[in-house]
């Protein structure tokens, strides 16, 4: 027998013009009843999806990745050859460094794929200025040390200067 871990769990399977969600709730005397529906995959649908697992109580989701991952790996590569999307470029430059193309890609999809959950939990519209990129630098402030303010230093640190500038 199966242990039950979520009493209230999802399963959707994701295609290219449906998406498939089934419920499963399993009762106190361990039987489990399943409810499936579904809905397209406009944001209209997606967004009867979601108040359709909110009605059912369930907050454990578990998607069928094989149709999602290319999906995301594709709009990955598409947002680094971007040059609107600096942000996802250069981002995604500095952890090619670190790890190699094949994890950067992945990681520069999971951004997106965060960016997509809370463009659909919040119902807001995608805010670029988020990720835009400053084009200046940021200047980090470096204070001027004079040669007078080094000699006061090193005495208050109690080395003795002779003075270099009297001539004997």
């Amino acid at each position: 027998m199966l242990k039950i871990v979520y009493p209230i769990c999802c399963g959707i399977d994701l295609h290219k013009k449906i998406v498939v969600a089934t419920v499963g709730a399993t009762n106190k005397s361990g039987v489990t009843s399943n409810q499936t529906k579904r809905f397209s995959t406009f944001t209209e649908d997606l967004y009867y999806l979601l108040n359709w697992l909110k009605s059912q109580s369930c907050i454990h989701v578990c998607m069928e990745s094989t149709g999602i991952k290319p999906l995301l790996v594709q709009c990955a590569n598409a947002v680094i050859k971007n040059k609107d999307f600096d942000y996802f470029r250069v981002r995604y430059q500095q952890i090619k460094r670190w790890c190699g193309h094949k994890k950067a890609i992945i990681a520069i999809a999971h951004m997106l794929l965060n960016c997509i959950y809370y463009i659909l939990d919040r119902k807001k519209t995608f805010n670029y200025d988020l990720y835009k990129l400053d084009s200046k630098p940021k200047q980090t402030y470096a204070p001027q040390i004079t040669e007078e303010m080094a000699v006061r230093y090193l005495q208050i640190l109690g080395y003795q200067i002779p003075d270099l500038t009297s001539t004997a």
